[in-house]
C-alpha cells in the first residue's frame, strides 16, 4: 500500500515527556522509512509550536526526507 503516516506530536506524548514524544518519533521514522514511506508531524496549537519546531529539527533526516 502506498500510504503515508500522519501524526501531532501529543498524540506521541508530548506532554508527558519531549523525549518520550521524540522516541516515537524516531520509530516511527523508522518505520516509514523501511517502506520507502515518510511521517509528516502536523503543527498544532501556538502552545506547542516551539516544542514541535524543535523536535522535528531532532529527528535525523535521511534524503529523501522521511521526515515532514
Amino acid at each position: 500500500m502506498n500510504a503515508n503516516v500522519s501524526c501531532k506530536l501529543t498524540q506521541l506524548g508530548l506532554d508527558l515527556s519531549v523525549d518520550f514524544a521524540k522516541a516515537w518519533c524516531f520509530r516511527l521514522r523508522s518505520g516509514a522509512a523501511a517502506y520507502e514511506s515518510f511521517l509528516r508531524i502536523d503543527m498544532e496549537s501556538s502552545v506547542y509550536t516551539q516544542r514541535t519546531v524543535e523536535l522535528v529539527k531532532r529527528v535525523p533526516r535521511n534524503r529523501p526526507p522521511w521526515v515532514r
